[in-house]
């Protein structure tokens, strides 16, 4: 006679402790998913609509590689033709999602991501917005006439802090590019002879080298030129100095405030209506285990959920 054991567990394995339920859980809608999906995954994020209908709530993860109006996302997502998706700031309604081996690219009907760094976490909104509320730091110089250098904070990292830091350039004592920081001004020295190197891509990493400097984060800034590189070196100064002026994103509110997560499976391709799962309200989850992926903003929406 033989003897077969099995373990098997009684939830999903990214829920590691459930503190408290959502009684009698709730129904799932199916048609949030694509045609292909069979099964809502163990630890989904839902939210109700006003009807008390659960509906998944949708992210996507921005790899390298694409662009602010065609951003490549991790494959791992829920995402549909004419779903309106946000990075916080804008939202832009989806045109296509070309599927590939590793990745699938996004465009949209209109507009362009003010957030598209790798890493960025979009998540599905109401309405579209391609304006949206928060503009970048930004200060503008420039060197002999019509040669000009924008440098920018990122939208994402506060820019009402950076208002009021003073953005000035100046020529160097010797042929070496300088960077300073100190007292909320931010100084550009420029190599006194070779204008080569007072590139727009040296001054921006010699920016971003300050790191944190007197509380201020350098490390996500980006500079652009028009007509600089290769011509400066601060012998004429045009506009020497300009002031940083940038405004908080009032950040967008997902289409359905998250509930909690499924403890089970939810399985899309019967035909039984009503398929529900049980939902965590508070407990402790494993995040690397979770099927879609979060942010900080998005687990604040989940106080009493503790994410490992």
């Amino acid at each position: 006679m033989y003897v077969k054991s099995e373990t098997d567990t009684e939830r999903s394995l990214c829920i590691e402790k459930v503190l408290e339920d959502l009684p009698g859980g709730g129904t799932v809608d199916p048609d949030d998913f694509k045609t292909a999906t069979t099964e809502m995954l163990e630890g989904a994020i839902v939210g109700a609509d006003s009807n008390g209908l659960y509906h998944l709530f949708k992210t996507a993860k921005i790899v390298t590689g694409g662009s602010a109006s065609a951003p490549r996302i991790e494959s791992e997502h829920e995402l549909l033709v004419d779903d309106v998706i946000s990075d916080g700031n804008v939202a832009l309604t989806i045109a296509s999602i070309t599927v590939g081996a590793t990745y699938d690219t996004l465009t949209f009907d209109s507009g362009s991501l003010t957030i598209y760094a790798a890493g960025t976490v979009l998540y599905q909104v109401e309405t579209e917005d391609t304006s949206g509320t928060g503009k970048a730091a930004h200060a503008q110089v420039q060197d002999t006439s019509g040669d000009y250098l924008d440098v920018y904070f990122p939208i994402n990292d506060n820019p009402e802090q950076k208002n009021g830091i003073v953005l000035t350039i100046a020529q160097a004592g010797g042929d070496a590019l300088a960077v300073a920081y100190t007292e909320g001004v931010l100084t550009i020295s420029l190599a006194n002879s070779t204008a080569g190197k007072n590139n727009v891509s040296l001054v921006q990493a010699a920016i971003r080298a300050l790191a944190v400097t007197e509380g201020i984060d350098f490390s996500g800034v980006t500079c652009v030129g028009t007509d600089w590189d290769d011509k400066q070196t601060g012998a004429t100064l045009t506009t020497a100095t300009d002031t940083f002026v940038g405004a908080n994103i009032s950040r967008k509110d997902p289409l359905y405030t998250p509930a909690g997560l499924a403890m089970q499976g939810v399985d899309l391709t019967t035909d039984i209506d009503n398929q529900g799962c049980g939902i965590m309200v508070k407990g402790t989850v494993i995040e690397s285990l979770l099927p879609y992926y979060v942010d900080s903003d998005i687990k604040a929406l989940l106080p009493f959920v503790h994410f490992k």
